[in-house]
């Protein structure tokens, strides 16, 4: 179908964490057909980052990525950084979000790993 959501994300189990302040985004690599990555919108929504305290996933206000996503298969195997003011809250998962398929590629979005930090320590 087109232009449907897809998200890698992280949750922890009887636990919480804060203090995060940026994720990393391991993007896989590309397989025949352009799978991969995620897709530009027409309505313009953009890759983003949430997180969640109770099971709902709410957006991480004024978080930005770098370097820019690209949305076509120059993003294949390369790392990308949310970082933000750090998250006060105690929050139980966190994960990156966007749509696939809103063009004639990628119908399925490939990561390799999702990181968190909290500071320089890896949660």
């Amino acid at each position: 179908d087109v232009g449907k959501w897809q998200a890698a994300g992280i949750t922890w189990f009887n636990t919480s964490r804060a203090n995060i302040n940026s994720v990393k985004l391991h993007n896989g690599t590309f397989v025949t057909g352009g799978n991969g990555c995620f897709t530009q919108d027409p309505y313009y929504v953009r890759v983003q980052y949430q997180t969640s305290t109770n099971g709902t996933w709410t957006d991480a206000p004024g978080w930005n990525v770098q370097p820019v996503y690209p949305y076509t298969t120059a993003a294949s195997g390369r790392v990308y950084t949310f970082s933000g003011q750090a998250l006060t809250q105690q929050v139980t998962g966190i994960r990156v979000i966007g749509k696939v398929h809103t063009n004639d590629i990628s119908w399925a979005l490939s990561v390799k790993e999702i990181e968190a930090f909290a500071g320089s320590s890896k949660l």
